[in-house]
């Protein structure tokens, strides 16, 4: 099972107006395009709204500055494939660099949800909270939290700030890479093309959601008329729905940890 980032609008998302990398590619060799998964914008827009307004009345004032994005046809959006390895590698980077007495395997094991120190990292709380925790879903407004809720179809899922993770992503460099701006650039040029017909505007924490999926078709949007909120201050050990990664992933051990981390950070609209 694959892992896709897409980062834009989540009317453009619920959809379907957009292509993944595999069909990109495809499309660009000339193969046939896959069944439509197009929906109506005209439909799913108010549904995100609502959403997105009920979400904004459960969590209240614990965000200062409310939920507020675009939502229009026009937000520039992306889609990148940064992989399971490379996203489990940075998550167990990010909890080994709070864990340094702990043993850091050599390559990344194969069941590494269940890794001593990520169970760890969300049993005690994690600086890296919004990077460790199982989200799937950042929004680009400021809060500290993560929570578990519905997403627009009604799946119970967790949510962060793309804000907050650029911050953690910040200082998980800071912390151990090092990496300069030379560096973080070496890494950005080794980044998937935008997806043609997308903007090639940077996306930033102001404009857009990300959202990571295991999952190569779009989930179906039907609006859900209750969001139920559960804030999880950095704690709850993660529950996944999805195919274990893979493991032997680089004769550099961990060396796609920094890639995963230049993708999530250009998912967020800042460096890692």
């Amino acid at each position: 099972m694959a892992l896709d980032v897409y980062v834009g609008s989540l009317t453009r998302y619920y959809t379907g107006d957009w292509e993944n990398v595999a069909e990109r590619s495809a499309r660009a060799r000339g193969a046939p395009p896959q069944a439509a998964r197009q929906r109506d914008a005209a439909s799913v827009r108010p549904a995100v709204l609502a959403w997105r307004d009920a979400l904004a009345t459960s969590l209240g004032a614990t965000v200062a500055l409310g939920l507020d994005w675009d939502e229009s046809t026009e937000a520039p959006h992306f889609t990148g494939r940064p992989g399971w390895d490379g996203f489990g590698s940075l998550v167990l980077w990010a909890a080994y660099a709070e864990h340094p007495a702990l043993r850091r395997p050599d390559s990344l094991p194969e069941e590494w949800d269940d890794d001593p120190a990520l169970l760890r990292s969300n049993a005690e709380g994690s600086r890296y909270s919004h990077l460790v925790r199982n989200v799937e879903l950042w929004l680009p407004s400021a809060f500290d939290f993560t929570f578990e809720g519905q997403d627009v179809d009604g799946r119970r899922i967790v949510v962060g700030s793309a804000l907050t993770l650029a911050r953690q992503l910040a200082e998980l460099n800071g912390a151990t890479w090092k990496a300069g701006e030379s560096e973080v650039a070496r890494w950005a040029q080794a980044a998937t093309p935008t997806t043609p017909g997308s903007s090639s505007r940077r996306v930033t924490p102001s404009r857009s959601c990300s959202i990571w999926r295991g999952r190569l078709s779009v989930i179906a949007c039907r609006s859900s008329s209750t969001i139920e909120n559960e804030i999880a201050r950095d704690g709850g050990r993660r529950g996944r729905d999805r195919a274990s990664p893979l493991g032997g992933f680089s004769s550099r051990p961990w060396g796609r940890a920094a890639e995963a981390a230049r993708w999530q950070a250009g998912g967020c609209g800042a460096r890692p």
